[in-house]
């Protein structure tokens, strides 16, 4: 085998050069950069998204108090005066007494006024983006809403925070239930975007509450436990 053979086989078998593997990481730089801020943009858009359907929601409710006189859930008669109400759950009756009870928490959908506070608004074509068979409204950060009335306790699983008494909208992963189920409501970061985006950030003042436990949503010093990425929190909103 000649020397030229040689060298032209070693030339063959070299690998990549510092140039080339300096470029490749680059690359990859790049895509994966492209990647953190396509998801960080992402989950900007979901948070804008849950903002405007709280304040979907809270035009829903105060739209049909204007119209019918009455809360969706609580109205005494709406198989009378909704569309498309003639059937259980939506024609079930409230009574009347200008709360949104939420009864048995863990009840069944349509059970409770809160269960069909929804439904009502739906029926009234108030809430566009709800499917006709939907119970609650899906929010695009990640768990429901539900409306419901508060008679002013304790909500957090430590017993630290207390509601005020009144009207609020909750989100949660368990449409009807005061606190949030395990892995099935929002993260502690997203609960703190939601009150730095319509209050003070503060779970436990102003006009919106943190709800959850010590570990995942909220700290024994007060804050929203915001590096965790269980999805254990709820907020109450008032309405």
């Amino acid at each position: 085998m000649t020397q030229e053979h040689l060298i032209r086989n070693r030339k063959s078998e070299a690998g990549f050069t510092l140039v080339e593997l300096a470029v490749v990481l680059i690359i990859i730089g790049l895509l994966v950069g492209g990647v953190l801020k396509g998801q960080e943009l992402i989950d900007s858009t979901r948070l804008k998204t849950t903002i405007s359907q709280i304040d979907d929601i809270r035009l829903a409710v105060q739209s049909f108090q204007d119209k019918y006189g009455a809360f969706p859930g609580d109205i005494s008669n709406p198989s009378n005066v909704l569309p498309d109400c003639a059937a259980t759950p939506c024609s079930t009756a409230g009574d009347g007494n200008s709360r949104i009870d939420a009864g048995v928490l863990g009840a069944a959908p349509g059970t409770t006024e809160a269960s069909r506070a929804f439904i009502h608004m739906s029926r009234a074509d108030l809430l566009r983006s709800m499917d006709a068979a939907d119970t609650y409204l899906e929010a695009k950060i990640g768990g429901e809403f539900w409306v419901g009335y508060s008679t002013g306790t304790a909500r957090s699983a430590g017993g630290t925070i207390t509601v005020r008494q009144g009207h609020y909208i909750v989100l949660n992963g368990s449409a009807g239930s005061n606190t949030a189920e395990a892995g099935q409501g929002i993260t502690g970061a997203q609960a703190a975007q939601i009150d730095r985006a319509l209050d003070d950030g503060d779970p436990a003042t102003g006009t919106v509450y943190g709800v959850g436990d010590t570990t995942d949503c909220i700290s024994t010093g007060g804050g929203y436990i915001e590096n965790s990425s269980a999805a254990d929190c709820s907020v109450y909103i008032a309405l």
